[in-house]
Parts: structure tokens; C-alpha cells; sequence
């Protein structure tokens, strides 16, 4: 039997607008399937959000040098990611059954977001790698939050995961560097003198695991079947970031909520 391998990428631009593209592509090798899904999501503030997916196999993001390119023909859409800070990276599970690798590829970065049929965007953005030798229901997690800030001057960064479950964890970091006595909660994420207060949150989308992957067919059936109504809310709201000194930065959060059955 051939091992469970996930690769995830995330990527997001924001313009001065509040204009958002958040971009996701995945590659799963499991057993005999070999599958990709991929998928662009675009959200103008006032509007209900349009989606674009693709199951099938095509390059993942990669390093073109300095940047992080994407190029999607199916989708219509390429992705320039021009990072502003240094990679990092952390190892959030390491259990006999597998493990879950992430790398934030630019904690803080220019984006530019080219899509057929639409404007093009051009904004600050964020771009991270997630990788799973465990399936994604075996996870020892019952709830997620996430989320990252950049400043709109695309120097600043904030990036926090907090896991509840039989293996919680919470981490902060400021700047790809990791924070002391993290705390993540609905209003507010703070760690050390590091504290993030974000304003009236606008919902990007609310969406159900099952019907965002619906296009992966008997795929999906491999899923337990509880798993198909897992809901994955992400919000998007202007904040402030308050550091050490009276430091202040403001630009745009993104943060999400998973909650896992068990």
C-alpha cells in the first residue's frame, strides 16, 4: 500500500481596496490515486464571492528564485509572490502514524494575481506549505484557528495556529520568529508585548469539506462520510498590530475556523 502524501499550498493577496484572491493547490498520492485539486477563490468587498476549481493534475507553486510562481492555465490564473521576509518553518505533528510539516514561504509579500476574464489584482499577500503523511481525519485535532497579518506597507508580519484537541498547540509568530505565551481567541491574538486587534471581521465564505471537493468523484467517497460536512469559515477584516515600544502597524488579517468531527 502506497503511503498518504498531501502537499497544500496556500496563497492570498490583498489590495488597498480589500479586494482578496485566496489560492489553494494540493497534491494528494494515496495508495493507487494520484489527484490534484485546485482552486481560486476571489472576494470583492459587498459581493458574494466567485470560485474556480480544477481536479486534475498540474504544477504546484514552486520557487522561481527569489519569488514563489504559479501558473494554472486551467484555471486561468498565474501567481507572482514576491516575499518581503524570510522563510520558516515548523514541524506541528510527529506521531509514529505520520507527521504535518508547514512552511510559511513568505510570512510577508507582494502579490500579483493575474486571472482570465477578471482584473488583474495587485496586492500584499502571504504564501505557506503544508505537508501530511497523515491522513487529514486521522489528525488529533477538534478545532482550528489560523490566521496571518501583514502590514499594508508588506514589512510586518503576524502568523498564529492554535489546535484544540488531544494534541493542543498554539503558536505565534512575529516576523517568522516564534512568540512567548501565545493566546489566540476570537477578538484578539497576543503573545509577549505582541498583541493583533482586528476590526469588524467580514466573512470571505462558509463552505462544506464535501462540497468544495465534490469534483474528486469516487475520491471522495474514501473520506469518512462525517468529514464531508466539515465547515471551513474564513473572515477578512482590517487590524492593528501592537508591538514591543508602542510600535504600531496597520493592514489586513485573514483568519479561518475549522472545526473537525471526532
Amino acid at each position: 500500500m502506497d503511503r498518504f502524501v498531501l502537499t497544500k499550498w496556500y496563497l492570498d493577496s490583498v489590495d488597498a481596496d480589500g479586494r482578496s484572491v485566496i489560492v489553494y493547490s494540493t497534491a494528494l498520492s494515496w495508495r493507487r490515486a494520484r489527484v490534484g485539486w485546485h482552486g481560486v477563490s476571489v472576494c470583492e468587498p459587498g459581493q458574494s464571492g466567485t470560485h474556480r476549481t480544477n481536479v486534475g493534475s498540474m504544477p504546484l507553486p514552486a520557487r522561481d528564485g527569489a519569488r514563489v510562481a504559479w501558473q494554472a492555465d486551467p484555471l486561468g490564473c498565474a501567481v507572482a509572490c514576491t516575499p518581503s521576509l524570510p522563510p520558516f518553518s515548523q514541524r506541528l505533528l510527529d506521531l509514529p502514524e505520520g507527521v504535518v510539516d508547514w512552511r510559511c514561504e513568505a510570512p510577508a509579500a507582494h502579490v500579483d494575481v493575474i486571472l482570465a476574464g477578471a482584473p488583474a489584482l495587485s496586492g500584499i499577500g502571504y504564501a505557506e506549505c503544508l505537508s501530511l503523511t497523515l491522513p487529514p481525519w486521522r489528525l488529533p485535532i477538534e478545532e482550528l484557528r489560523w490566521g496571518r497579518f501583514v502590514s499594508d506597507d508588506g514589512r510586518r508580519s503576524l502568523v498564529w495556529i492554535d489546535w484544540k484537541g488531544p494534541h493542543p498547540r498554539t503558536d505565534v509568530f512575529l516576523d517568522g520568529r516564534p512568540q512567548a505565551s501565545p493566546v489566540v481567541a476570537d477578538g484578539h491574538v497576543r503573545a509577549g508585548e505582541v498583541r493583533l486587534a482586528p476590526a469588524t471581521r467580514r466573512p470571505l465564505y462558509s463552505r462544506a469539506l464535501g462540497s468544495a471537493l465534490a469534483g474528486l468523484g469516487p475520491l471522495l467517497s474514501m473520506l469518512p462520510a462525517s468529514w464531508h460536512d466539515v465547515e471551513d469559515t474564513k473572515w477578512i477584516s482590517r487590524a492593528r498590530l501592537d508591538g514591543p515600544a508602542g510600535a504600531a502597524d496597520d493592514g489586513w488579517c485573514i483568519d479561518e475556523l475549522v472545526r473537525f468531527p471526532r
